[in-house]
């Protein structure tokens, strides 16, 4: 904030306005301009987050932001669960955000973390995320078939 902002409010939004906009301007012309590079680049990550989540590979992330690499042992899981479990009634209870959110559950309520939104699935579903919108534990041996 610039000190003639300072005492005057309609400048500062003024400002806020005009940097939003720039920043949206801004966005859209890159996905113009890279939206087949930054289309593979989402698709390879979905592929990535497939396969470490059928492995059983990889690192569970229970905290933590864009720039911060969790450390705490709370907020790590160095091996990986296989999925979650869901009852019936937490299907029904969950079954329209996790589909919202891109995380399949498939039939008995099972939610593996093979799939694209590997990541995603603990912060929503483990007691150990704060962030989560149920808590279900963690299923160590994945079910047979």
């Amino acid at each position: 904030m610039t000190d003639a902002e300072k005492g005057d409010e309609p400048l500062t939004n003024r400002r806020r306005v005009a940097v939003q906009y720039e920043s949206a301007l801004g966005s859209a012309e890159m996905v113009l301009e890279k939206g087949a590079e930054i289309a593979k680049t989402i698709e390879n990550a979905q592929t990535t987050a497939t396969r470490l989540g059928a492995e059983r590979a990889g690192v569970i992330y229970f905290g933590g932001q864009d720039d911060m690499i969790p450390t705490l042992p709370a907020e790590v899981e160095p091996n990986p669960m296989c999925g979650y479990r869901l009852s019936a009634q937490q299907v029904r209870q969950l079954g329209d955000t996790l589909d919202l959110h891109g995380v399949k559950v498939e039939a008995g309520g099972w939610v593996p973390l093979g799939q694209p939104m590997r990541g995603l699935i603990p912060l929503l579903l483990d007691e150990r995320s704060e962030h989560a919108i149920a808590t279900v534990p963690p299923v160590a041996e994945c079910p047979a078939g």
